[in-house]
């Protein structure tokens, strides 16, 4: 049977808000519940030590501590964090599930995912911890056979001091749960012995009604091993509620399903700004926790990011909209590193109307990853890197402008000065059978023209996206004297060798068609031109390298 992991979250709103709003670390702050009496759900560690406690009217923690600054509850923040966090975890789980029914403003939350078959419960929970201090927030992690099991190896914080003793009561009010000075740790419930790691446990961990409560209480039913010890015939239904018994959660025994979470359409990261920044340096910092929180929702997703937009909100009364950087990485990616450095070339270019309070980072296009394949040694001749050739171009563009990087572009067209267009810049994908055609044809290109007659032409331009045999240069006029000279400029060379000539005819059907005569000239310096004659003149259209 697969096992299962609960993530629980203490003092969720609390992580929530210090996440979104990093400058709130280490102030006295609290946030509210909903409604007319508001109570406080979750308070800061500072907060804590001025005594403040969840569960006090925000009119009670003001008079215990002035100063606390207490926000109300974002219920809708609080779900796109679970979203966020469930999403990344599909990395780890084929089944995550973030639904528990939890009020609008909950005090604690929690979530729970398949542990993978094979996987140590201990590393599982480890690698979750880290994962978990990569999104900005804090928790601990239980592992069992059951969802009730797991969330209370979770819940309960364990202590060096406390032991799980069959007359030692362990309750979530004795371990404190509400304080931000929470323990970070990973419990695993062993095979078979979920009953006994429950059964020390106080009654109060089953969501059981007051009265019940009370009355079992008076009956001297304190722990969940009491409880569920108590003889089938005397307990019946009447434990049961909303499909669940209560008496199997007690023995270990609860449900197990979890209910698949299913991505939302567009992954969208905000974080505020402690104070309004007119400096682009300070935001390029906050950058690298919202595009690692993508990435790592894109991870779960199966996918890479392969456009991003950020947009930077300044205060309401401005009136020019807020400006926007977008990137779009020449192959999806998840590296955070090379997504960071794009997006700081893009924000060197960009200039500030207005302060930025608040920065949205919005995935506009995912793609699936593309596979790279690896060198069992390092080649030499290996080239650069898609991710350096990237940061390199909008470096460039940043610089001199979007449109100043551009690649050429292979044209069916038999004239050669217009066999290409520019297009915007896309690196060569690595192609290594592609590349091995090549070099073989390469090869037996070199192989025919050491071992052709004297006197046969050879065919200099060969129109393909390889390495060429020459290169084109604008094709100054040239006054030849009946082949015997060249004349480039203001050097005269004389012809040792022409061969030709060839007839280019190209695109007779257009208006702007031309008829050619191409020649292949040798002359006294070793130096080989591609000349061609049009209307009874001659031009130099090439040089061989």
């Amino acid at each position: 049977m697969m096992r299962i992991a609960c993530v629980y979250l203490p003092s969720f709103p609390l992580q929530v808000h210090v996440r979104n709003a990093p400058h709130l670390a280490g102030t006295s702050f609290a946030v509210a519940e909903l409604g007319e009496r508001p109570k406080i759900a979750a308070c800061s560690r500072l907060a804590w030590e001025q005594g403040v406690r969840p569960g006090m009217s925000a009119t009670q923690a003001r008079a215990i501590a002035p100063d606390v600054q207490i926000a109300p509850g974002q219920p809708e923040l609080y779900q796109r964090t679970m979203q966020s966090l469930g999403e990344s975890l599909m990395a780890f789980s084929v089944t995550v599930d973030i639904s528990d029914g939890d009020p609008p403003v909950p005090r604690n939350k929690s979530l729970y995912l398949h542990v993978p078959t094979g996987t140590r419960g201990q590393a599982f929970g480890t690698a979750l911890l880290a994962h978990l201090d990569k999104q900005g927030l804090r928790g601990r992690v239980g592992i069992a056979a059951a969802r009730f099991t797991a969330w209370a190896a979770a819940a309960i914080a364990p202590k060096k001091e406390t032991k799980a003793e069959p007359d030692k009561q362990l309750s979530l009010a004795a371990v404190a749960p509400e304080n931000p000075n929470f323990v970070r740790a990973t419990t695993t419930v062993p095979r078979g012995g979920a009953a006994a790691f429950l059964s020390p446990f106080a009654l109060e961990l089953l969501p059981i009604e007051d009265e019940v409560r009370q009355m079992l209480h008076t009956l001297g039913i304190h722990t969940l091993g009491d409880f569920a010890a108590l003889p089938p015939p005397s307990v019946g239904r009447r434990w049961s509620s909303n499909g669940v018994d209560y008496q199997a959660l007690a023995r270990g025994d609860g449900p197990t399903v979890l209910t698949p979470l299913t991505p939302i359409e567009v992954i969208v990261e905000t974080i505020d700004c402690d104070d309004e920044l007119s400096d682009l340096e300070p935001i390029s910092f906050l950058l690298r926790p919202l595009i690692d929180r993508a990435c790592e929702r894109l991870r779960g997703r199966g996918m890479a990011a392969a456009r991003l937009q950020l947009t930077l909100y300044g205060p309401e009364s401005s009136a020019s909209p807020p400006p926007q950087v977008v990137i779009a990485p020449s192959r999806p990616t998840l590296a955070t590193q090379t997504l960071l450095d794009l997006m700081r070339a893009k924000l060197g270019e960009l200039s500030l109307e207005h302060p930025v309070l608040s920065l949205r980072l919005e995935i506009t296009r995912e793609s699936e990853p593309e596979a790279c394949e690896l060198d069992l040694f390092d080649h030499r001749d290996a080239t650069v890197s898609a991710d350096a050739v990237d940061i390199a171009i909008a470096r460039l563009q940043a610089a001199l402008g979007e449109d100043s990087v551009s690649s050429a572009e292979l044209v069916d067209t038999h004239r050669p000065e217009k066999a290409f267009k520019l297009t915007p810049f896309s690196p060569p994908r690595k192609d290594r059978k592609r590349l091995r055609r090549a070099k073989r044809k390469l090869a037996q290109r070199k192989q025919a023209k050491s071992e052709r007659a004297d006197g046969e032409m050879i065919l200099p331009l060969v129109l393909s996206d390889m390495v060429g045999a020459m290169r084109l240069i604008e094709p100054p006029q040239v006054q030849p004297r009946g082949l015997r000279a060249l004349n480039v400029g203001d050097c005269t060379h004389k012809v040792v060798a022409s061969h030709g000539p060839t007839r280019l005819d190209s695109e007779w059907w257009k208006d702007d068609s031309t008829q050619r005569d191409y020649y292949e000239v040798e002359t006294d310096d070793g130096g080989r031109y591609w000349v061609y004659k049009a209307e009874g003149e001659y031009y130099l259209h090439g040089i061989f390298d």
